[in-house]
């Protein structure tokens, strides 16, 4: 009725009233499809699909198989993408079941724009409070667990309260949210509520440590020290392939990290090509390379760049790396955990950095989170340099 009273027009059946495909009494038609379905060729008359929607277009079997999720990403961009004209609208609604999964894939891309709801936006203060009252809301030996924990709510609610937000508190209210995350646990809550489909608990590092905090806009002025650090794959262009990771660090004199990363797949020449242009851009105090592939891959490539460019007398340093990846990779844990590292906003690449940290050590890919310790070991040993030994100290790795 309310549909009708607001557009009389419109709503009310046409022509054509079937299972998967209506025509409305202005001649609007809709249509329902699945995913994966044959859809190129659509059109009413002359005209193309104005609007598509799309709503959960991948489930979990399918989202488990890289063969599959790659099955719905060709569809997506060659066939569904193509349905429409230049000023056909697209709408993509669905959870994010893994992060290769279509919509995340999507949140990736520049010419999209893209939002992410997590139910619970900004997590309470007083954790501890939380993890009493689960205590006591998972006592399985008290017949009253419910009701007990629920009065041990009302008692702190104030406290436990403190510094949430919540995406829709009408529908579901903080209280609401953190029983559903014991009720179902953490790792379906993060997948289904706050958009993040890896277990966090297997996760080095906790969501706490991604927050707002960590984005900058600008290069501070004030840095002490500038290095770059590239861990370069070997050029392939496969999909699954390793990204060729450089990274560009600064520290101030307070000891705080500022990173900008651009990674990418991209092959040998265009990786020396693009790190000659972001040293010219961002002139580091030096510029380090992952040793092995140094002198078997890049040395010859480098310098002859370097030399038409008019950059002489330019010597990168090799980086030798003798620890195992995880290792070296743990190593930036005490960084993210005091609050010490910015990452550059408006930066793709940056933001790949990101979320390979947090993925770590499950994610599928780590070149970002590894170049990033190589710059820091190498800003370290700048930093311990007798022209900057006064800051020595705030940097150097436990």
């Amino acid at each position: 009725r309310a549909l009708r009273a607001a557009y009389p027009e419109s709503a009310a059946p046409g022509d054509q009233w079937t299972v998967d495909r209506i025509t409305l009494r202005n001649g609007v038609e809709l249509e329902a499809l699945g995913t994966g379905k044959s859809i190129r060729g659509r059109k009413s008359s002359a005209t193309r699909p104005t609007l598509v929607i799309v709503d959960d277009p991948q489930d979990r079997k399918h989202i488990v198989s890289a063969a599959w999720r790659q099955h719905d990403w060709t569809w997506f961009t060659q066939d569904l993408l193509n349905v429409g004209s230049p000023e056909t609208i697209y709408l993509v609604a669905g959870t994010s079941l893994h992060r290769d999964a279509l919509v995340d894939r999507l949140m990736r891309q520049p010419g999209w724009e893209a939002y992410r709801f997590p139910a619970i936006q900004r997590w309470p203060i007083n954790m501890w409070l939380w993890q009493q009252w689960e205590d006591i809301y998972t006592e399985v030996n008290n017949p009253r667990r419910v009701q007990d924990a629920l009065a041990f709510y009302r008692q702190h609610q104030e406290q436990m309260d403190q510094g949430a937000v919540v995406c829709w508190p009408q529908r579901e209210d903080l209280y609401t949210l953190m029983r559903l995350r014991v009720d179902i646990g953490r790792t379906a809550f993060e997948a289904e509520k706050q958009g993040n489909p890896l277990n966090p608990e297997l996760c080095e590092w906790p969501e706490s440590y991604f927050e707002k905090h960590i984005w900058f806009d600008t290069w501070p002025q004030n840095l002490v020290v500038r290095v770059m650090a590239l861990d370069p794959s070997k050029g392939s262009d496969s999909r699954l392939g390793d990204y060729s990771a450089l990274v560009l660090l600064g520290v101030d004199a307070q000891g705080v990290l500022y990173v900008e990363a651009d990674l990418q797949r991209r092959p040998v020449e265009q990786i020396v090509r693009d790190t000659v242009d972001h040293y010219q851009r961002f002139r580091p105090d030096a510029f380090g390379c992952e040793a092995n592939a140094w002198q078997e891959l890049l040395a010859g490539d480098f310098q002859s760049e370097f030399e038409r460019r008019g950059l002489l007398g330019i010597r990168p340093v090799p980086l030798l790396n003798r620890e195992p990846k995880v290792v070296r990779i743990r190593r930036l844990g005490p960084f993210l955990s005091q609050r010490r590292i910015r990452f550059k906003t408006k930066s793709r690449g940056t933001s790949l950095l990101v979320e390979q940290l947090k993925d770590f050590p499950l994610g599928d890919h780590d070149d970002g989170p590894d170049a990033l310790e190589m710059a820091i070991r190498l800003a370290t040993q700048m930093l311990a340099s007798p022209q900057t030994e006064q800051y020595a100290g705030q940097l150097l790795l436990q």
